[in-house]
């Protein structure tokens, strides 16, 4: 499953060109040259293993033959009600999550790890929030950004390293609720001191966090700790509204 981005996807920038030389494909536990099956038999494509992995053959692997269904099944492929199954299935699923925490890169920090003020942001946040730093820093505010790749499953200790030397920090997502930094206080005890919002139908823009920031500061970070975030009050398909 690719999940794609609306930001990312209308946004141009210049990148190194794409070096497919350094890439390596891994194609995980494959099953080949298995024993021929049994009559009456199939293919074990959900075996219960110590990782949680199965091993998959390629379609039309011979002795690979198996059932792929969306209900809940046995270790053979074909739908099952049984409970000790059920409950066997969704212990075996649950543990692929410890083997990716060793291999999912945890958040990481740009910028002074010491700064008296952190960014935190995932996902294409990061450009804007970057930019953000910068305009910041011309006006004497010294931030970093404390950036996710991953959003789950998450690694407290990386998360507590990462936050270690925060003393102020300001969630910036573009959700009306904060669901990362829910997440990020269930799963990790992590709790924001500002979620700054954006839920207008528009990305952040640099200006507008460094503004919210500027502010912030020259408050002494006193106020609410809700700051939402709204563009001018147009209709971008509709500008002759405005004159524009």
């Amino acid at each position: 499953l690719i999940m794609s981005d609306k930001f990312l996807a209308e946004t141009y920038f210049s990148a190194e060109r794409f070096d497919q030389s350094k890439i390596r494909i891994e194609r995980g536990k494959i099953a080949s040259k298995l024993p021929r099956l049994a009559p009456s038999t199939r293919y074990k494509r959900y075996k219960v293993t110590e990782d949680g992995v199965s091993p998959r053959p390629f379609p039309g692997t011979e002795g690979g033959m198996h059932v792929a269904t969306s209900y809940e099944h046995d270790e053979t492929g074909f739908s099952s009600e049984d409970f000790g199954n059920r409950a066997a299935q969704v212990d075996k699923r649950n543990l692929k999550l410890k083997s990716l925490l060793k291999e999912l890169p945890g958040p990481k920090v740009y910028g002074n790890k010491n700064a008296e003020i952190s960014l935190v942001a995932w996902g294409s946040h990061k450009l804007p929030a970057l930019d953000a730093l910068a305009l910041l820093q011309e006006k004497g505010i010294n931030a970093n950004l404390v950036h996710f790749t991953c959003l789950f499953p998450l690694n407290k200790k990386d998360i507590e390293k990462a936050f270690a030397k925060s003393r102020h920090t300001i969630m910036v997502e573009n959700n009306s609720s904060a669901q990362f930094a829910g997440i990020l206080k269930e799963h990790a005890d992590i709790v924001f001191d500002f979620h700054m919002l954006k839920y207008d139908g528009r990305q952040f823009f640099a200006e507008e966090i460094a503004e919210e920031v500027e502010r912030l500061v020259k408050s002494k970070f006193s106020g609410g700790k809700e700051i939402r975030v709204v563009d001018k009050d147009y209709e971008y398909y509709n500008t002759q509204r405005y004159n524009l």
